[in-house]
Parts: C-alpha cells; sequence; structure tokens
C-alpha cells in the first residue's frame, strides 16, 4: 500500500461485516488511524453479497479508507446469487464499469481535497490528544516529525476563513477537554 498509487478492498459479505481476513488486517493496521500515511493516493471498495447488508459493508471500508489518509471513490456493492442471468452480469458489469472510472480517474488526477468539517475536526481533537499525553509515544514522535503539531491538517491546504475558525475552536477545545483529564 505504501508504494501503489491506489488500492483496492474487496470483500464478501459475511453476516453483514466483512470477512474475518479483512476484519483481521483492517484491525491489525488500526494504528494508522492515529498516524494516517496514504494521502494523495485513491482507494475504492467492491462488497459481493447474496441479499442485503453490503451497502453497509461499503461505507464501513470507505470509512476507513478515509481514516487511513485516502482519497475515496465510490465502490459497488454487487448482488451475486447464483445461477446468474444474463442481465444480472450485464447489471454487474455496469456497476464495476462505473466504479472502475472513478477510481481510475481519481488516479490520473489526484489531487489534495480541502478536508471537510468533519475530517479537520477530527484532525484537530486527535491532535490534542496526541499534544496533551505527558509521555511521548509512537504518535507523537510522528505527528512531530511531520510536523502536525503546528499546521492547519495534515498536508498543505487553504482552509477557507470558516474552517479557520472552526480548526481554533476545536485546537481550543480539545486543549480544555485534555487539560482536565
Amino acid at each position: 500500500m505504501e508504494r501503489s498509487d491506489g488500492v483496492i478492498f474487496a470483500t464478501p459479505n459475511y453476516a453483514f461485516q466483512v470477512s474475518a481476513s479483512m476484519k483481521n488486517f483492517i484491525d491489525r493496521i488500526a494504528y494508522i488511524f492515529h498516524r494516517p500515511r496514504f494521502f494523495g493516493k485513491t482507494f475504492t471498495a467492491i462488497v459481493t453479497q447474496g441479499i442485503y447488508g453490503g451497502n453497509d459493508i461499503l461505507k464501513y471500508l470507505e470509512s476507513m479508507g478515509a481514516n487511513f489518509g485516502f482519497y475515496v471513490t465510490k465502490g459497488s456493492c454487487i448482488c451475486a446469487l447464483e445461477p446468474l442471468t444474463e442481465i444480472q452480469q450485464k447489471k454487474i458489469e455496469k456497476k464495476i464499469k462505473k466504479s472502475s472510472k472513478k477510481f481510475f480517474n481519481a488516479l490520473i488526477h489526484s489531487t489534495q481535497e480541502v478536508p471537510s468539517f468533519f475530517r479537520l475536526i477530527l484532525f484537530r481533537m486527535t491532535r490534542a490528544t496526541v499534544k496533551s499525553i505527558d509521555v511521548k509515544y509512537f504518535d507523537h514522535f510522528y505527528y512531530e516529525n511531520k510536523g502536525w503539531f503546528q499546521s492547519d491538517y495534515y498536508y498543505e491546504t487553504t482552509l477557507g476563513p470558516i474552517k479557520k475558525l472552526v480548526g481554533y475552536f476545536f485546537d481550543f477545545l480539545g486543549r480544555r477537554i485534555f487539560k482536565n483529564k
């Protein structure tokens, strides 16, 4: 993943969740939520299912991609009950083609997006947490090395005046919350 331009997570729907191997993989690299690193890279997901629940799994995987730092394109949830009719097969191919096109276009035009309010707040509150802990540990060193204690966001971006104010407010709020803990 470190050397790729894009990543695709694919899983079947197992009891309304990702497969055990996919869940284990995500859990093993969960530390990246605190130290995201895949900025400038593209992500999408594919979920196969029988009847129901795959769209929630797709949202979960897309959220994981965003938490890792990827630029996320809309993935596909595919119903694959067998035997497939020719019409169902064409429908699947159309869905995959649409998702593939979005993924490919994002790979070609990779740009950093301006963070949403949610992502900005998440960064500022996480940073306040990392900064507030007395003991220096991996997250602290990572933030320090990246210059994130002084930056507006994980990467160079232009925040409008409202997002700047929101960022300052959550810096203040984060300091207040963690000062009392």
